[in-house]
Order: structure tokens, then C-alpha cells, then sequence
């Protein structure tokens, strides 16, 4: 038995057969659109002949005003709505359903489908692998977020917070610390954040929020200098800065040689470094670096004089070929 219901420009409506032989014809005119949705045609127990017109239940209505070609099947089973033809797919505007299991939607400038689940929370949509379910999206345990979860590994959307959170998808709760983002052999590349992070607990002297690496240039308190280089690594509040300097214009004063510049101003006279020194007072010295927030200075101790920690000053100086190596760890409110 085939058979197709269509309206196109006064031609056939219904047309039904059975091994070939017309056994109804309902011509475009014969029948208002009033009584086309309430007769059909019953087959007999086999199937093989039509028999008979019975009164159909209010289930289907056609309306003779629907636009031509509302609804077809086409010669390759194809279920079409709003199209005539399963050709292109998903690129042409209409509904496609095809007998292979494979569901085109297309419609121009709105939404394609609307999934309303009432009454309780849980899935919406399930995704399903020869029978098993793979994964879902539905809405949480508080009826107006969105879950993507598969089982109990998901992420919860909360808008009003703001937050997307670990969840368990079977409860459409929230997953506290049981959840890791990417493992060892298949890792996420960059994460760009315009905060901090909490690492290793939730409170305030877990949260780094700040990470910084960089150059900055050295200055020298009196005088100048011929070469001056530095870097820096800003971790949180603490600041790692080292340096080279060569080539003091000043080495007859007597005053103390600082170095200026440093890359964030120190909070609090409460840091300290090392320093290597070339030609000093005829000879390579080794000392300490300690720093200070006003003036914001590092500053250079000899401590291989016997009366203690002394100044390095420009004096101490054996020419411009004097130069010095530091390293210097301080805190910053920057």
C-alpha cells in the first residue's frame, strides 16, 4: 500500500492504493477542509484492501489553507515539514526527519527548539550510546540552573552568584573537592583570570593574587652608572629582585652607594639579600643587601669589617672597573 496527502493547486489530496489499484481518491474541491479530518479508511485484518470509512477522532486536523506542500513524505521516506525537499540538509529552512534516525532543523534568525520539563527538577535532554546514558542537561536541585553533567562528574551555571561550580549531576547539587580540572597526560594550556586563586584551602592567606616576572633597571644614589640590568618574579605580596651594576662615576665620595629604582615600593624596613662585589677597597668583598622603604632604597653592608656591618661607599670604590652582583627578597603592599 503507498499512499500521499498533500494540497498543491487544485490536484489530488489523498490518494491511497493498494497493490497498485486506486482505492481512494479525495480530489481538492470534493471535500471542505471541515470533513477532510474526520473520515479514514480502515484496512482489513492483513492489511492487503481498505475497507470501509469510519469517523476519526479529533486527534488530526487538516486545514485546507495550510500553505501547499505543509507536509510530505517523500519517495525515500523522508518525513518533510515546511520543505519539499531533504536535499542540503539543515541548510534549508523546514524540518527533515529521515527514516536513518537523522533529525534536520533549520529556521532563520530564532531559536530552533524549546525543552520544558514541569513539576520536578532533574534532566532535560539525556544523550544515550547504544542504550546508556553518557550524559545529560537538565536543571539543579534549586529549579532555576542549568546542569551539564555527566553522572555525578558535572558543572552547575549559577546566574544569580555569578559562578559556574562543580556538581553532581544525579542529585543536581553542588560537588565539593572531588572534581579535577584536566590530569597528568591531557592538561589545559593557558588560564587567564583577572583575580586570584585559593590554593590549598578557602581562606585569605590561601589566596595568591598576583603572579609578575619582568625586568626593571637599577639606579645608583650618587652618581651614575655605565651598566645597569635587573629582573624581577612577583609572587603575591613578595618581591625577588636581582641585579647588576658596573661602572659608579663616583668613587671619592664618602657617602653611602644605594641602589634606587627598585620594581615595587617595600613595605617596611623588613627584607635582606647578598651581594658580590668587585674590586672594593682592593679586593672582592661579599656582603649583605637590606632594604628599606623610605627612601626606597637597597642598600649594601660590608661585613668583613671588624667593627661589624658597615656601609659600601662610593669611596670603597677602586675605580669605574668596580661592579656588583645581588639578590634581594622583600614585601610589597603593590
Amino acid at each position: 500500500m503507498a499512499g500521499y496527502i498533500g494540497k498543491s493547486q487544485g490536484v489530488t489530496l489523498l490518494n491511497v492504493e493498494s497493490n497498485t489499484v486506486e482505492t481512494a481518491d479525495i480530489q481538492d474541491g470534493a471535500v471542505t477542509a471541515a470533513k477532510l479530518d474526520q473520515t479514514y479508511l480502515t484496512p482489513t485484518g492483513d492489511g492487503s484492501q481498505l475497507t470501509g470509512i469510519e469517523a476519526l477522532p479529533d486527534a488530526i486536523d487538516v486545514d485546507a489553507s495550510a500553505p501547499a506542500d505543509s507536509l510530505n513524505i517523500d519517495s525515500s521516506g523522508n518525513l518533510l515539514v515546511g520543505k519539499t525537499t531533504s536535499a542540503g540538509g539543515s541548510a534549508v529552512i523546514g524540518v527533515d526527519l529521515r527514516p536513518n534516525g537523522t533529525f534536520n532543523l533549520s529556521r532563520d534568525g530564532a531559536n530552533l527548539a524549546y525543552f520544558n520539563r514541569q513539576t520536578s527538577d532533574g534532566d532535560i535532554v539525556q544523550f544515550r550510546k547504544d542504550g546508556t546514558t553518557v550524559g545529560s542537561i537538565g536543571v539543579d536541585v534549586d529549579g532555576t540552573n542549568l546542569i551539564v553533567s555527566n553522572g555525578v562528574v558535572g558543572l552547575r551555571f549559577v546566574e544569580g552568584s555569578n559562578q559556574i561550580r562543580p556538581a553532581n549531576g544525579d542529585t543536581g547539587g553542588n560537588r565539593d573537592n572531588a572534581i579535577n580540572l584536566g590530569y597528568a597526560a591531557s592538561r589545559f594550556k593557558d588560564l587567564y583570570l583577572s583575580g586570584g586563586v585559593y590554593v590549598g584551602g578557602t581562606g585569605s592567606a590561601n589566596y595568591l593574587d598576583d603572579y609578575e616576572e619582568g625586568t626593571w633597571t637599577p639606579g645608583v644614589s650618587v652618581g651614575t652608572a655605565s651598566t645597569t640590568n635587573g629582573n624581577y618574579t612577583k609572587i603575591g605580596n613578595t618581591v625577588h629582585v636581582w641585579g647588576y651594576i658596573t661602572g659608579f662615576s663616583n668613587t671619592t665620595n664618602n657617602e653611602p652607594q644605594n641602589v634606587t629604582g627598585l620594581p615595587f615600593t617595600p613595605a617596611g624596613n623588613r627584607a635582606s639579600g647578598s651581594a658580590m662585589w668587585d674590586y672594593v677597597n682592593g679586593d672582592n668583598r661579599y656582603g649583605t643587601v637590606y632594604v628599606t622603604s623610605s627612601p626606597s632604597y637597597l642598600k649594601f653592608y660590608d661585613a668583613s669589617r671588624d667593627n661589624g656591618f658597615d656601609d659600601i661607599r662610593c669611596i670603597d670604590m677602586d675605580g669605574s672597573g668596580t661592579s656588583v652582583h645581588f639578590t634581594a627578597t622583600y614585601y610589597t603592599n603593590s
